[in-house]
């Protein structure tokens, strides 16, 4: 951590402080009660296991660990399987990470997490992804505690370890139509009339999880086109893009469409960077139609970039809950009469202020977000004023509370009222999703489904959407990175 501190920039360690200030602090009495009494109570249950083994089996208090440590193993094994021990992990957190059963849960998290990969590379492969770590460390700790207390023994002593960012659309393409779909936790939210269909299940009929989100995009996709009473050649282009591994789901749907494709990827900024070049193409006439969107999927993303779902880890409140969910939209230029049309883009440039959080999304894209928006007003010219709503996508709890601060230090008249973020809309207060909503489909249901209703509606007129990406890999968090960002505008006009 002082090696990551003193790479750091003068402004990078001024925004880190900055950052803390809005960090929301961890309840760290109550987390301590909680895990002090459930880790005394699996205490207890083991400690109750070894006098069944001496006096039911006849072992010694010796002997009797062996089993007893076998059983509480098992039982952790058996409720991780019936998904409750990871509610356990939520409320206990080391409670019951430190115990043995921690240790269970570990190893069968990780193989049901991978077992639609098949049992060798699948399950075999991934088996010990969490484990490892504790086995290998508790090796090697041991081998260094014996060889201090066998220099202690022998010796007496101890041995000392040696130009522009911004497009302006003369020809002003809308949005032709768009479909929204998601999943069964997104129904339950405060969004639930603004989805064109939702799942009953993250599996969607599909025998993994990356599959489910393919599926996701095609039926969206599908959902856009009948709208309009498209064909998939009546495309010119599919722009999209998602957040796992070389963006496969998206290139296996373009597979499935059929339609020439150029797979994109910004993060969860995505949405806003398919919809500019979209834009793009079609103002300077490179097409006529083109199918813009994102789309992601809570279980693939939790799985690639932090824990198995089913893991007893708890997360803290800076971290946000990935969206199941994808919105995409036809643009074109043959509408005549009144809809939402593309003004102008701004293409952010990627800024780092040296977060590394992987839990504080937020924290880290905000000064990405607050500069693309710094960066589109001075280029437009144009006052906050002008636009009805300024959207982020997805800054949350902290990123947002971040943003307001930021818009002060820079002098930018944006009003708390004015300024509102994807993540934050897509689910209900009652919904445990710490910070707010995260993913490359966030930003992209919330524009093709929410707020372009309320265009219709007439409520807004002028929108800036501005789609926030942490351009992070779980291999550049391993290495010790901090997380650069990027933050993407589009201004939406109902005319």
């Amino acid at each position: 951590m002082a090696n990551k501190n003193q790479n750091k920039t003068p402004e990078q360690k001024a925004y880190d402080q900055f950052e803390k200030k809005h960090e929301l602090k961890r309840p760290v009495l109550k987390n301590c009660i909680r895990a002090f009494w459930v880790g005394g109570c699996f205490c207890l249950a083991g400690q109750a296991l070894t006098y069944f083994y001496i006096y039911m089996f006849n072992f010694t208090e010796k002997t009797a660990g062996n089993p007893t440590t076998a059983t509480m193993v098992f039982l952790s094994m058996l409720l991780t399987g019936f998904g409750i021990y990871d509610h356990i992990g939520q409320y206990a957190g080391a409670g019951s990470a430190v115990p043995v059963t921690g240790f269970g849960n570990s190893v069968v998290s990780a193989a049901i997490e991978h077992r639609t990969e098949g049992y060798v590379l699948g399950v075999g492969g991934n088996i010990f992804k969490l484990a490892g770590t504790v086995i290998v460390f508790g090796v090697f700790s041991a081998f260094v505690v014996v060889l201090i207390r066998t220099v202690i023994m022998m010796w007496g002593g101890i041995v000392m370890p040696a130009k522009s960012q911004t497009w302006t659309f003369t020809n002003r393409p809308a949005i032709l139509s768009t479909g929204v779909v998601g999943g069964p936790f997104e129904k339950k939210g405060q969004m639930a009339d603004d989805f064109d269909r939702f799942f009953e299940d993250l599996w969607i009929g599909e025998d993994s999880y990356e599959k489910a989100q393919r599926k996701l995009i095609e039926e969206a996709v599908g959902i856009a086109l009948k709208k309009r009473n498209l064909k998939e050649t009546d495309i010119q282009f599919f722009l999209a893009g998602d957040l796992i591994n070389q963006i496969t789901p998206t290139s296996f749907a373009a597979r499935t469409n059929a339609i020439p494709y150029l797979g994109l990827f910004s993060a969860c900024a995505t949405s806003m960077e398919s919809l500019a070049l979209a834009a793009f193409i079609v103002n300077h006439g490179g097409a006529e139609k083109v199918l813009a969107g994102a789309s992601s999927h809570n279980a693939t993303t939790e799985k690639q970039f932090r824990y198995p779902t089913e893991y007893g880890g708890q997360k803290p409140p800076t971290a946000q809950w990935t969206v199941t969910g994808a919105g995409f939209a036809v643009v074109g230029t043959e509408e005549n009469g009144p809809a939402p049309r593309i003004t102008s883009a701004t293409i952010g440039k990627v800024l780092d202020l040296g977060i590394s959080d992987p839990f504080n999304m937020g924290g880290a894209m905000a000064p990405a977000a607050v500069d693309t928006i710094e960066q589109h007003l001075r280029e437009t010219g144009r006052d906050p004023s002008y636009y009805d709503l300024i959207v982020t996508g997805d800054l949350a709890k902290i990123g947002r509370s971040i943003a307001l601060d930021l818009f002060k230090q820079r002098n930018l008249d944006i009003r708390s009222e004015q300024f509102q973020d994807c993540g934050l809309m897509v689910y209900d207060k009652s919904q445990p999703v710490q910070a707010g909503a995260s993913g490359a489909g966030c930003s992209a249901i919330v524009l093709y489904g929410h707020l372009l209703n309320e265009m219709k509606k007439g409520r807004y007129q002028k929108i800036l959407l501005v789609a926030t990406g942490a351009l992070l890999s779980p291999l550049s968090y391993q290495q010790g990175e901090t997380i650069p960002c990027i933050a993407h505008a589009c201004a939406i006009e109902y005319l």
